[in-house]
């Protein structure tokens, strides 16, 4: 058995030994533009390693798990992120998992290593190489807006057994059942389907905050979104103040397979300033445009304690997820503290790690 580098002509092995596990594997363009476009690479033009395989005698790929960068942004100042994606291995190698992770948890000159689709198994590894789960506020929870209530319910109850789980959903469902929220919403907003130079200055003038978040410039956000942009499922709502983009919301309509529904989520939603007003119209629109789209619901993962309390002010309700998906091994002792100990600087969310490419 051998351990190699990954490389863009094994996709058809990839996607193979990936759809054996019930993983989500893009299209091949998309696939090999994860790293041919990722801006990191281009700018730097440093021999990237795209991930690493585990080769059986017969030249078979029967393990893999792929690294992905990203930039982040604290105080003015930009760190490098590997994202951990597709971590897969043949029953039959087990043996080998550790092997492959470590691999990805050892690169140098990495500041950050992050997953964020952990499962229970991929957490425990993790955390046996130092790596912990981040400090954000409630990011263990899911929020969730009802449009079609009914299908909701009668698809979750006949998705699970009667328990104790179901009885505590249940009581969430009834605060949304018997709550109205006031859609009215003004109309200063720009809608569209892709991103533009504005958002350049925008991210420029991100960065000035305290806050530790990916890059919301241009180039990363087509690079994010690329597979979507300029189709019905990538939407962007803008904010202006003066000709100057000032806030901006990112929502994806996707499905969830466990439960047949249709729904729109959350991805993106950055400001300069903290106007409630204006962020509640960017989420009521975002509410009104799913609905319009017959979406089922909206929902959310992530996001700082302000905007969650902005979402819940406007009607969503938390939804605890299983497990807790976002773990980082930190390198650099700069930012140790935001990670872990702090709630009110880590604003990190769905798309900050290779969950996008799965929506």
């Amino acid at each position: 058995m051998n351990l190699e580098k990954l490389t863009l002509e094994d996709y058809e092995q990839v996607k193979n030994l990936s759809k054996k596990y019930k993983l989500d594997v893009l299209k091949k363009n998309d696939w090999t533009s994860i790293w041919g476009k990722n801006p990191f690479i281009i700018k730097s033009q440093k021999d990237w390693t795209i991930g690493w395989k585990l080769v059986d005698p017969k030249n078979e790929i029967v393990g893999l798990i792929h690294n992905i960068p990203f930039t982040f942004y604290y105080k003015n100042r930009n760190y490098l992120a590997a994202i951990c994606g597709n971590w897969v291995i043949d029953n039959k190698y087990r043996s080998f998992a550790l092997d492959i992770r470590s691999k990805f948890l050892n690169q140098k000159n990495i500041d950050l290593y992050i997953t964020n689709t952990a499962n229970e198994i991929s957490e425990k590894v993790m955390e046996a190489f130092k790596a912990k789960k981040i400090s954000q506020y409630e990011y263990f929870n899911r929020m969730v807006y009802m449009l079609n209530k009914r299908k909701i319910i009668i698809n979750y109850i006949k998705k699970f057994s009667f328990n104790k789980s179901l009885i505590e959903d249940i009581k969430s469902f009834k605060n949304i059942l018997f709550k109205k929220t006031d859609l009215g919403i003004s109309n200063n907003f720009s809608i569209s389907n892709n991103f533009g130079s504005d958002f350049d200055d925008f991210n420029n003038n991100l960065k000035k905050k305290e806050i530790l978040y990916s890059s919301k410039d241009c180039e990363w956000l087509n690079w994010k979104y690329a597979r979507l942009i300029n189709t019905d499922n990538l939407w962007v709502i803008k904010n202006y103040d003066s000709h100057k983009l000032t806030g901006f919301l990112v929502f994806v309509v996707n499905y969830e397979k466990n439960y047949k529904l249709k729904k729109s989520t959350v991805v993106e939603l950055s400001f300069i300033n903290e106007d409630e007003l204006k962020i509640s119209e960017m989420i009521k629109k975002c509410i009104l445009i799913s609905k319009k789209l017959n979406c089922d619901l909206v929902d959310v993962i992530g996001f700082n304690k302000y905007k969650k309390n902005l979402f819940k002010k406007i009607g969503f309700v938390d939804k605890k997820i299983n497990n807790f998906s976002f773990l980082v091994k930190n390198s650099n002792p700069e930012i140790e503290n935001i990670l872990f100990n702090n709630e009110t600087m880590l604003d990190l969310s769905l798309t900050d790690g290779d969950a996008i490419f799965s929506l």
